[in-house]
């Protein structure tokens, strides 16, 4: 596992790929759209944690609704709104609003 953390922290020293992987891995009807807006602040919490010499990923299934991410099964995250002062809020802020988690507060 350790050897796993140490290649994981050496390629998060990298830039991030942005646009080109969000190009690659979008849906096509998406792809289209990339230039008609201005790109907003957003982000994921990807939180890992070892358990039973297992990695372990924490998942959401987000509310139905009439939208396009009705739903579905994402990370927890999203756009950097107004209320919230930095990324790092809205990643560790939001995920223990939700009903089964906790922040051990």
């Amino acid at each position: 596992m350790n050897a796993w953390i140490r290649r994981l922290e050496l390629a998060l020293r990298n830039p991030l790929p942005g646009m080109d992987a969000w190009k690659l891995m979008a849906p096509s009807v998406r792809r289209s759209l990339s230039g008609d807006r201005p790109l907003q602040r957003a982000g994921i919490l990807i939180l890992l944690y070892p358990h039973q010499e297992s990695w372990y990923t924490v998942l959401i299934k987000r509310s139905e609704y009439e939208g396009v991410h009705s739903g579905q099964v994402s990370f927890p995250g999203g756009i950097l709104e107004k209320t919230d002062h930095s990324l790092k809020i809205l990643l560790c802020g939001r995920p223990w609003k939700k009903p089964a988690l906790t922040s051990g507060r």
